[in-house]
C-alpha cells in the first residue's frame, strides 16, 4: 500500500511540476499602459493561448504564442468614456521588439523583412466593423455584451506565421518579444495598451521539443 501511495503522489507530482497547465501557465492579460490619461482604458482582458491542436501553450512554464494556435478570451472590459469613431478613423500604431531588437517603432517597421503595413493600419481591417462598433461608443464594455449583441466568438484562431522565400518568419523570429499598441483618432491618442500586462517579454515560437531533438 505504501508503494501505491508513493507511486500516486509521483504521479500526481509530475502532473502540477511538468505539465503546461491550463488556465495557470497559458494566460496572458492586457491592461493599458502608460501614465497618460486617455479616453479608452482597458483593463484585466484575459486570454488563454493555445497551440494548433487546443493544447495549452507554454514554454517551460510560460506562455507561449505559437502560429497557427488559438487565443481564447476569458473576460476583461474595455471602458470608454465618450463616443468615438474608429471606423472612421482608428489609426493603429504597433511597436515591437524581439530580444531588445526593434520590429516595428511607433508604427514603422525598422526590420527589411518586416512591411509597414504590420506596423500601421486601421482597426476596422483588423477588428470587425460591429465590433468597432460597440466598443466605441461611450460606456462600460464586457465581453458578456460582445456576445450577446455581436455574436462574437471568443475563441480567436492563430493563423500561420507569414514567411519570406518560403521560411517562416516565426521560425527565424522566435524569442521574447515586447509589445505595445496605441489607437488615435483625429490624430490624438485614444487608447494605449500593452501584451501583456505592464509591457513585460511575451514568449512566440519557442518549441521545448526541438531543444530537447
Amino acid at each position: 500500500m505504501r508503494i501505491i501511495i508513493i507511486l500516486l503522489f509521483q504521479f500526481f507530482l509530475s502532473i502540477f511540476t511538468s505539465k503546461c497547465r491550463d488556465g495557470v501557465h497559458n494566460v496572458i492579460t492586457i491592461d493599458s499602459y502608460g501614465n497618460e490619461t486617455l479616453p479608452i482604458e482597458i483593463r484585466n482582458i484575459t486570454i488563454h493561448v493555445y497551440d494548433h491542436q487546443m493544447k495549452p501553450s507554454c514554454y517551460k512554464k510560460h506562455v507561449n504564442v505559437v502560429m497557427p494556435g488559438y487565443f481564447v478570451i476569458k473576460g476583461g472590459e474595455v471602458d470608454t468614456s465618450r463616443d468615438f469613431d474608429v471606423v472612421k478613423d482608428g489609426a493603429v500604431s504597433v511597436s515591437v521588439s524581439l530580444d531588445g531588437d526593434h520590429i516595428c517603432l511607433n508604427g514603422r517597421s525598422d526590420m527589411f523583412i518586416v512591411p509597414d503595413s504590420l506596423c500601421s493600419f486601421q482597426m476596422s481591417t483588423f477588428v470587425p466593423v460591429d465590433i468597432c462598433r460597440t466598443l466605441e461608443k461611450k460606456g462600460l464594455h464586457t465581453l458578456q455584451e460582445l456576445q450577446e449583441k455581436n455574436g462574437f466568438n471568443a475563441t480567436l484562431e492563430i493563423p500561420p506565421s507569414p514567411s519570406f522565400l518560403g521560411i517562416s518568419l516565426l521560425d527565424v523570429l522566435q524569442g521574447d518579444y515586447h509589445i505595445k499598441i496605441s489607437i488615435s483618432s483625429e490624430k490624438k491618442k485614444i487608447v494605449e495598451f500593452a501584451i501583456p500586462t505592464g509591457y513585460t517579454a511575451l514568449k512566440m515560437g519557442l518549441d521545448e521539443k526541438h531543444e530537447e531533438d
